[in-house]
Parts: structure tokens; sequence; C-alpha cells
């Protein structure tokens, strides 16, 4: 079982015994909201490079790049979230992602830290999530005053494959 799967499952268990039980997790923001990942899918960040348009691809899709030779799909994950798209920022980044046999490669606004998180901590979403995003947030944490979704990356990559 995938950690964000054990997340998600204790959740809804009320996390019994899970009260210790830390993950390290990938914080980073997209338009006004932050989100957190667990690093187990993350297989490096990027800084921002050219990404090269595919003709006649979902409008989520922003292109390929080339990384050492293997040829990633880049996603705006924002559009598939249901939020608003902006200017592109300098601080932007790639964070590749690797979910079973699928890698890919999501936008984001900027990388905020690595952090750990008790998962005692996580809650579950809240019950006014608009319907389009429940699939693909598994709970939600404060932290230092900010309130991050959990993403749950699996099913945004099921949702496009």
């Amino acid at each position: 079982m995938r950690k964000s799967e054990e997340i998600l499952k204790k959740v809804e268990e009320g996390k019994e015994g899970m009260e210790e039980k830390k993950v390290q997790m990938v914080a980073f923001s997209l338009a006004t909201e932050f989100y957190i990942l667990d690093v187990q899918y993350v297989r490096e960040i990027l800084n921002m490079t050219g990404i090269t348009h595919v003709p006649r691809t979902p409008e989520f899709i922003l292109g390929v790049i080339d990384l050492r030779g293997d040829i990633i799909s880049v996603i705006d994950i924002r559009k598939i979230l249901g939020l608003e798209v902006e200017c592109l920022k300098g601080s932007r980044r790639i964070i590749i992602v690797e979910v079973d046999t699928e890698v890919l490669g999501i936008t984001v606004d900027s990388v905020i830290d690595v952090m750990e998180i008790e998962i005692a901590n996580i809650q579950p979403p809240l019950l006014t999530i608009e319907k389009g995003k429940k699939d693909y947030i598994d709970g939600e944490i404060e932290i230092s005053g900010r309130l991050f979704n959990v993403l749950n990356i699996k099913n945004i990559i099921a949702s496009i494959t």
C-alpha cells in the first residue's frame, strides 16, 4: 500500500495508532492555494525549462520536455483542479513525478519546502470542496498558519491516462 493510500485510510479511520507516524512531503503553491505531495512520488524538481508544445493535446497538457534523453509530458494541474491560470512567474518549477510506470512533470508556481508531516495532524478534506477536486485531495493540514491540501497525484494521473 502506497503512503498516500495509507494516509487516506488512516484519516478515514480516525487516525487510530498514527500519533507519531511521519511522512516527508513537498510543499508548493498553485495560484493562491497551497499543496503538499508525498516525496515518494517525486523524482526531481526542475527550474522552469523550455516546454515544446504538442499540437492537438488536451488544454491541461503544456507540452513535453527532454530530460536527459527521456521525453516527459508536462501538465498544468491548475487546469485539472479548476484553479485560475495566471501569468508565468519567475519562480515556477516543474516537479517530475513517478507513479507506478507513469512519469510526468507538473508545473507549480513555487516550491516552498520539503517537510516532515505527522500523519495524525492531517484532517479529512472539507465537505465544501468543489466536486471536481474531491478525488484529487486526500486531506488538509495547517502548517505555519497556512492551510495545505494533501494532493493525490495517483488520482490525477489516473484521470488523464
